[in-house]
């Protein structure tokens, strides 16, 4: 699977040329506070929240970002609106969207994005009505947007990113963990990276 966010074209490629045109490391002495739970999409109030369609990449938590990885990030990638960025097929192409991305050491990646044109409720429904690639299925709904939808995605390399989209308003937004295997802990982490994307990128 490619580094970016953007490398999912399958639907969203098509939805957006439509759109256009018209935590620190566990660990310490024995006497720490041990880290608090973080919040996942089963605890929070996700259907209510509002987003606005602009840079949100800075306002994420480190602390998040380490939980999802599991670790300090290795390396990170910001990208805006109007930027040319690599495709997975070594072509270049111009994003119209907000999003960034972070890696660990053990190649574990979490990336987040919003698109930057407003995207209506029957847009948002072919989104989520669109085919999917080879080696994804849909998750159980998990009111991540309305509407919204949750794929799992497993690769030939037995890489698994779990992806969540869904429509704020008018803003489309998409926050996915991909990591090598499959642990036990991802849904978990996923979820709650989630969370601190729309935290981030909420008013």
């Amino acid at each position: 699977m490619a580094p970016y966010s953007c490398r999912v074209r399958w639907v969203w490629a098509a939805a957006t040329a439509l759109l256009l045109a018209g935590c620190s490391l566990p660990g310490g002495s024995s006497d720490q506070e041990p880290d608090a739970e973080p919040t996942t999409l089963t605890s929070y109030d996700a259907a209510d929240a509002t987003v606005v369609r602009g840079p949100f990449c800075d306002r994420l938590s480190p602390t998040g970002v380490e939980h999802a990885l599991g670790a300090v990030p290795s390396e990170s990638t910001q990208w805006e609106n109007g930027d040319r960025v690599r495709l997975p097929d070594g072509t270049r192409d111009r994003v119209h969207e907000f999003g960034c991305s972070w890696t660990g050491e053990d190649g574990v990646l979490a990336t987040a994005y919003l698109f930057v044109p407003p995207v209506t409720a029957r847009q948002a429904q072919d989104l989520v009505r669109g085919p999917l690639p080879a080696g994804c299925s849909p998750m159980a709904p998990n009111g991540f947007g309305r509407p919204n939808l949750a794929t799992r995605c497993v690769d030939e390399q037995a890489t698994t990113e779990l992806t969540y989209r869904g429509l704020f308003g008018d803003a489309w937004v998409v926050c996915s963990l991909q990591t090598p295997g499959d642990p036990a802990s991802l849904p978990t982490r996923a979820s709650a990276w989630c969370v601190e994307v729309l935290e981030a990128a909420r008013t």
